[in-house]
C-alpha cells in the first residue's frame, strides 16, 4: 500500500494535548512560506545587486508585501501561544512534562544546525559562542556564527523563553483573570520604552528579544482563552478571515510604502509588535473560526503538510537559497520586474527545500515527537 506522506506527516507532529486543528496547520504553511518568499525576493534582488540598497521599496504592491514577510514569524508566536492557551483552558499543567515535550520538540533541529553550521564555518568557531546558542542567548552577538545554518536561531531563543514563562502566566490567569495578561503587555511595552531611552534600537530590542514578543503571545494566549469562553463567535466566517488577510495585506503595505519598512528604527516601533500581533491574532481567530474554509480543499491538504514540516523549513530554507544564489549570480527580469523574476526563482528552489525538509522531519523531528506525552493534570 502506498505511504501518503501528508497524512503521515500531519499525524506525526500533532499534539497529545490539544486536537487537532488543521487551520493551525494551514496557517503554519502560510508561515511559513511568507518567510520563505520574503527571503527569496530580498535574496534574488538585493542580494544579488547592492545598488538596490539594504531594503527593498518595490512600487509593486505584491513585491512590497513579500518584501515585508517577516510578518510570518508574528504568526507562529501567535500561533504557539494560542495552541497551548486553547488545549490548556480550565486545566492544570506539569511544568516539567511541558518543558521535556518543548525540547522533544525543537532541541533535536536546533542542534542540528547548530552543528551543521559550528563545522561548515568551523574558521568562525568559538566554544563560548556554542554554548550561548545552546544557552538561548542565539539572538545576541554572543551567539555562534554558523552562516545561513544560525541566522534563523533567534526565534527559537525568544520562543523558548516563553515557553518558560506559559506555565506560569496560564496559572495566574486562572486565578487573576484577563486583568493579569493586560499588565503583562503593559510591563512589555514600558521596558521596550525604557530600552530605547537608553539607547537601543526600537526595531532590533522589539523583533530580536522577548521583550517584544511577548505582546503576540499573550495576546495569542488571550485570543484562545476568549474563544473557548464563547466571546468571540462574532468574529468567525469567510467574511471574517477575508477582512483578517486584507487587514494584514494592507499593514505590510502601509509599513513598507510609508513606513520605513523593518529597516526603520523610529520610536515608534515600541508599539509595533502590539500593532502587528493584533492584526496576525483576528486573522488567527477568524482561521480557527472556520473561515478558512474559503480555501479549496485541495489546497489546505498541501498547506496542511507544509505546515506540518515548517519546522524544517524554517531552519533550512536560508541555506538552500544561498547555494542558490551562487549559481544565479544577478536578477532576473521576468515580465519586466525583478521581483517577479525573484518570486519565480524562489518558486523554483522551493522544490528542494520541501524535499530536504520532508526528509528532516521524518529522520530527525518526527522520532523524538512521538515520545512526548500529555502534560495536563
Amino acid at each position: 500500500m502506498p505511504v501518503n506522506l501528508e497524512t503521515t506527516a500531519i499525524q506525526a507532529h500533532q499534539s497529545r494535548n490539544v486536537s487537532y486543528l488543521e487551520s493551525l496547520d494551514i496557517l503554519r504553511g502560510v508561515a511559513v512560506l511568507m518567510v520563505f518568499f520574503a527571503h527569496s525576493v530580498h535574496g534574488f534582488t538585493r542580494g544579488l545587486d547592492r545598488s538596490l540598497g539594504d531594503w527593498l521599496f518595490p512600487s509593486e504592491p505584491y513585491a512590497s508585501v513579500l518584501a515585508e514577510g517577516h510578518v510570518g514569524v508574528a504568526l507562529f508566536m501567535v500561533m504557539s501561544a494560542f495552541l497551548f492557551a486553547y488545549g490548556c483552558y480550565e486545566r492544570r499543567l506539569s511544568y516539567g512534562l511541558f518543558l521535556r515535550n518543548r525540547l522533544l520538540r525543537i532541541a533535536p533541529m536546533y542542534v542540528f544546525v547548530l552543528l551543521l553550521g559550528a563545522y561548515t564555518y568551523n574558521d568562525r568557531f568559538t566554544i563560548l559562542g556554542f554554548v550561548a546558542s545552546l544557552g538561548l542567548f542565539s539572538n545576541t552577538k554572543a551567539a555562534l556564527d554558523g552562516g545561513m545554518f544560525t541566522i534563523l536561531l533567534w526565534t527559537i531563543s525568544a520562543e523558548f523563553l516563553f515557553y518558560l514563562l506559559f506555565p506560569l502566566l496560564h496559572d495566574r490567569f486562572s486565578e487573576r483573570g484577563y486583568r493579569f495578561l493586560v499588565l503583562v503587555l503593559v510591563l512589555a511595552i514600558s521596558c521596550r520604552v525604557l530600552a530605547v531611552g537608553l539607547g537601543a534600537s526600537a526595531r532590533d530590542f522589539g523583533y530580536y528579544t522577548i521583550f517584544g514578543r511577548i505582546d503576540q503571545f499573550v495576546m495569542g494566549m488571550m485570543a484562545a482563552y476568549l474563544m473557548r469562553q464563547g466571546r468571540l463567535k462574532g468574529w468567525a466566517g469567510m467574511p471574517a478571515f477575508l477582512l483578517s488577510f486584507s487587514g494584514l495585506v494592507a499593514l505590510l503595505y502601509c509599513l513598507n510604502r510609508f513606513w520605513g519598512g523593518w529597516i526603520s528604527s523610529g520610536t515608534w516601533k515600541v508599539f509595533w509588535p502590539t500593532l502587528e500581533g493584533l492584526v496576525v491574532v483576528l486573522l488567527v481567530v477568524s482561521a480557527v473560526q472556520g473561515g478558512y474554509l474559503v480555501i479549496p480543499q485541495w489546497l489546505r491538504r498541501h498547506f496542511c503538510y507544509v505546515g506540518a514540516v515548517s519546522y524544517s523549513i524554517y531552519l533550512l530554507h536560508m541555506p538552500v537559497l544561498a547555494v542558490v544564489q551562487k549559481v544565479v549570480v544577478h536578477p532576473l527580469v521576468f515580465g519586466g520586474s525583478i521581483y517577479a523574476g525573484a518570486v519565480l526563482i524562489g518558486i523554483v528552489s522551493l522544490l528542494p527545500v520541501l524535499l530536504l525538509s520532508s526528509l528532516t522531519f521524518f529522520v530527525i523531528e518526527a522520532p523524538f515527537m512521538s515520545l512526548r506525552s500529555s502534560y495536563k493534570l
